[in-house]
């Protein structure tokens, strides 16, 4: 059995080896990928790269040259077939892995190299929009190609309205608003062709009838994707996001979290430019969030379709891990918007959040000749000091001081400390 396996391993390696080295477009390595990668991370990486082989095939049409890229996603898929012959034949081997790993790290610094230059997609400009008892005025921002921005605040500060601007649902009371990426201009926006290249995934998710996969395939012909071009991004949408094992399946029959999924696929299979995402943490518990936003880091920077991604939340922790840019808006005005590790960054004073067994009063006299300042806020216990102390001198400090930490974050740089300048303000 074991003879025959090994057999019918070697004519498929022979054969895929051969698509490879003379027709690039036709390589079926996720179907190879499936029967016989021992780990689900190879499959995934094997449907981004048969989704890039047959795109670049598309591009030349099968009779032309094939462009540029070819030789170096053909070195790719090599390397990828000899992965899954070692990882077959090991199991879950230390060499498999480690040959698993090596490659992997390559295939990442491949695509950050190859990937394109981070383009705006979208820029406003002095944007307003008001309401009878709401008013979203000053907002400026741009939304770049392969780069996720946030968006944050407390409630009712102008978030969501912000995002429909975006998406093109509001007309701005005031500002300009334009969509470079897609040679538009302010003022002669071509709406039609903006929204053939967005995506807005609310926050209350529409449902749909029928199965998920005969939707994904209806939404994508719905964007002129047909054919075998069709097939192919459904099957790469779907091992991205972790979907095979419910495409079958009905919108009633799904949880929270798989009903996100569904609507991420939904919009993202059609190739947007620009997706729009509000509050999509909302619902989900900490290991589908963290999940989702893995995957969303990755998707952004697609190696052919990379997505300009803004998305609203209240999660900063998940938020900070993936976004590279950070929108915070209080009373409707945008109070910051940069890179997400530059915040505060002129401030003279580093803070820390602090959980421990004593209250703020006995941790301040514990701490009361360190020139540390202890503060409550939003019921959070906060350590400020000089800039020039960092995270380590001053657990070093508190563990002098007997203090029982129970946790021990640097909010130094984070947003956190633009909420609680919002707190300080009431």
């Amino acid at each position: 059995m074991l003879e025959e396996h090994n057999t019918t391993l070697a004519q498929d390696v022979h054969k895929l080896r051969h698509a490879v080295s003379e027709t690039l477009g036709s390589v079926d390595i996720l179907s190879f990928a499936r029967r016989y990668a021992p780990d689900s991370e190879i499959v995934k990486r094997a449907a981004l790269l048969q989704y890039a082989a047959r795109s670049l095939g598309d591009v030349s049409g099968g009779d032309e040259e094939l462009p540029n890229e070819a030789p170096d996603l053909a070195f790719e898929l090599m390397n990828l077939i000899e992965v899954i012959v070692a990882a077959n034949a090991a199991g879950y081997g230390e060499r498999a892995i480690r040959e698993r790993e090596e490659v992997l790290v390559r295939l990442r610094d491949y695509l950050r190299q190859r990937a394109p230059a981070n383009e705006i997609v979208f820029k406003g400009q002095e944007l307003a929009k008001r309401f009878e008892h709401f008013e979203l005025h000053g907002v400026s921002l741009e939304l770049r190609l392969g780069e996720i921005t946030g968006v944050v605040g407390e409630n009712a500060q102008g978030k969501t309205t912000l995002l429909r601007l975006v998406a093109g649902d509001l007309a701005p009371t005031a500002g300009e608003i334009s969509y470079p990426a897609f040679a538009q201009q302010a003022g002669a926006i071509d709406w039609f062709k903006v929204k053939q290249q967005t995506a807005f995934v609310p926050q209350e998710l529409p449902h749909w009838g029928g199965s998920l996969r005969d939707t994904l395939h209806f939404e994508a012909s719905l964007h002129g994707i047909t054919g075998r071009e069709n097939q192919a991004a459904v099957d790469f949408i779907v091992e991205r996001l972790g979907l095979r094992n419910h495409l079958g399946m009905k919108w009633h029959h799904l949880s929270g979290g798989f009903r996100l999924r569904f609507s991420l696929a939904r919009a993202l299979v059609w190739r947007p430019r620009l997706l729009i995402l509000d509050e999509p943490l909302a619902n989900l518990d900490m290991r589908a969030k963290a999940a989702l936003m893995k995957d969303l880091r990755d998707l952004s920077s697609s190696y052919t379709h990379p997505i300009a991604v803004v998305l609203s939340s209240h999660d900063i922790q998940n938020v900070e891990s993936v976004c590279s840019s950070i929108l915070f808006l209080r009373g409707g005005r945008s109070e910051y918007f940069g890179e997400t590790n530059a915040v505060c960054q002129d401030e003279n004073l580093n803070v820390f959040e602090v959980s421990c067994s004593l209250d703020v009063e006995a941790l301040s006299d514990r701490l009361n000749d360190t020139g540390f300042t202890v503060r409550e806020s939003m019921l959070r216990t906060l350590l400020e000091t000089p800039k020039s102390v960092g995270a380590a001198e001053v657990l070093r400090t508190l563990l002098d001081r007997q203090v029982d930490l129970v946790s021990f974050r640097d909010i130094s740089r984070s947003v956190r400390r633009l909420f609680d300048q919002v707190t300080d303000t009431q």
